[in-house]
């Protein structure tokens, strides 16, 4: 299978199911379609990107020796759909210590981006809500902007974030 001309034929969750069954679990083939996400080309790289989410859902060992990369690209990523992507792989991941600060900035002011869609923000929280526990001092931030921003978005916003305060049991209103 050539990867590339494979996502061109189509957007469809059977192909993405294919490409990543294709990808699996070799590192190789993974890092061909790494190469497709970035620098950023209509429709191939928005589509490589979740193929690249399915395989890291699947085998999150495929994304180790690309977190630095990710981790840094993500401030400039252009497409939504591809920051979509990249931060919902973030919510499977250990994330390493050195990494947290930036993400954690980078989070807390994605989930107030009045410009981003609910789906990034989401995630975004997601991610933070998984680091609380090796960051208690950051939990009353977290509260504190989650509830700002759950009037300022939609029920799917709003879902989610009561779901994780619930699951921090300090919901503050």
């Amino acid at each position: 299978m050539q990867i590339k001309e494979q996502l061109e034929t189509e957007i469809s969750r059977w192909n993405t199911d294919q490409v990543t069954w294709y990808i699996g679990r070799d590192p190789d083939r993974f890092l061909t379609l790494w190469d497709l996400i970035f620098p950023e080309t209509y429709p191939v790289s928005p589509r490589a990107a979740w193929v690249a989410e399915s395989c890291c859902i699947k085998y999150p060992h495929l994304l180790k020796p690309y977190l630095n990369d990710l981790i840094s690209r993500l401030p400039g990523i252009r497409f939504h759909g591809i920051k979509r992507h990249m931060i919902k792989i973030l919510t499977y991941q250990d994330i390493p210590e050195k990494y947290l600060g930036q993400l954690v900035d980078l989070c807390f002011a994605w989930i107030q981006a009045s410009e981003l869609p609910v789906s990034v923000k989401v995630h975004c929280m997601q991610v933070l809500y998984n680091i609380l526990p090796q960051f208690p001092e950051l939990e009353d931030e977290f509260i504190v902007v989650v509830n700002d921003q759950i009037p300022k978005n939609s029920a799917g916003f709003r879902t989610r974030a009561k779901k994780l305060l619930t699951g921090m049991n300090t919901i503050h209103r």
